[in-house]
């Protein structure tokens, strides 16, 4: 097996998913996802993850739809920005892993698989000195429009849900928020054209999320319109409570 390895490797040698570079077939770490990085790339993608709350106004939301708690983890930029292209448009499915992984150290360091509890030290800091996050009943994912899911053969933020939950210990549920129209990516768009693109965008079954506490996943947020319509759709399906986390923040340039 070992020789077999060895001779894979020569013809297919391991390259890190940031820079390229080949990589040691020997492992590193015990850990193989972060493994999938060199040792430079991955202890800068380590130093610059943090749990980050979206500050930014959230609109079209009643005063009893509040979202709980709203984080993520990187700014779109620089590695995430290259690590997210590639997962979501060169189907690297795999980088789906290490997203997972790269989140679980950072709840897990920050304590936020616990209680409210003061926030570790092993990631970099957010300005808040503490958070609070219940234990969740499920996790769901932002769904995609059947369009985009045909034309890209995997449906990426149900795949971080899935990786996520299996390092959680958290059940997903696939048909709790499904997409009940097609609609244009938001990417294109402005601010007030976002809102009303992704107006009744969604629908969610009461019979899974009725008295719920729900975590819902996505890669990117910008303005928050995308992740507002979810919670308003979840919300009014019964859930008690629906705290959200992406991978990175886009910042919104308008002409």
């Amino acid at each position: 097996m070992i020789l077999l390895n060895s001779f894979i490797t020569g013809l297919f040698p391991y390259k890190c998913c940031l820079c390229n570079q080949d990589l040691k077939h020997e492992l590193k770490t015990k850990n193989k996802q972060l493994n999938r990085l060199c040792e430079k790339c991955c202890l800068d993608l380590l130093q610059n993850t943090s749990l980050k709350r979206f500050h930014a106004k959230v609109e079209n939301l009643e005063a009893d739809q509040k979202i709980g708690q709203f984080f993520y983890f990187w700014n779109f930029e620089n590695y995430a920005e290259t690590l997210i292209k590639k997962y979501k448009f060169g189907r690297n499915y795999r980088l789906a892993e290490l997203f997972a992984e790269f989140a679980f150290i950072c709840l897990r360091n920050f304590n936020i698989l616990n209680t409210t509890t003061d926030q570790g030290s092993s990631c970099a800091k957010d300005s808040d000195s503490k958070v609070e996050l219940a234990a969740w009943d499920y996790i769901c994912h932002v769904p995609s429009a059947p369009s985009s899911i045909k034309r890209k053969r995997f449906n990426h933020a149900q795949m971080l849900a899935n990786a996520l939950s299996k390092r959680i210990r958290i059940d997903t549920s696939r048909n709790a928020l499904s997409a009940s129209r097609e609609r244009k990516s938001q990417s294109e768009l402005n601010k007030s054209s976002r809102l009303k693109n992704i107006a009744g965008a969604f629908s969610a079954a009461p019979e899974i999320v009725r008295n719920r506490k729900v975590l819902l996943i996505d890669d990117i947020t910008t303005t928050g319109a995308t992740i507002a319509e979810c919670c308003k759709t979840l919300y009014e399906a019964g859930a008690r409570q629906v705290d959200v986390i992406t991978l990175a923040k886009r910042e919104l340039f308008e002409i």
